[in-house]
């Protein structure tokens, strides 16, 4: 999880100018979490699966959301998984 943010965030960053501040949030688990997370973003950049949790927290008139379309290798699975303490 943390060697794949910083790369993710220098593509952001590369291929669209943005230099605001770039933040992550595991969506695996609970999602408790999710709604101040949300209430505090004026952007929200998320897979399709990822964007089924988030729906309850968004507000179209205040949230803008982008879907990302990410192939991750099963190399770089394995070893995101291998990273997270079950």
């Amino acid at each position: 999880y943390r060697d794949t943010i910083p790369p993710l965030s220098e593509d952001l960053r590369q291929n669209t100018a943005y230099d605001g501040q770039v933040l992550a949030a595991s969506i695996d688990q609970e999602t408790e979490h999710l709604k101040g997370f949300v209430e505090e973003t004026d952007l929200l950049l998320a897979t399709p699966a990822s964007q089924r949790r988030l729906r309850p927290f968004l507000d179209e008139s205040v949230h803008d959301f982008e879907q990302l379309k990410v192939l991750v290798s099963q190399d770089s699975v394995d070893a995101i998984a291998d990273a997270i303490p079950a």
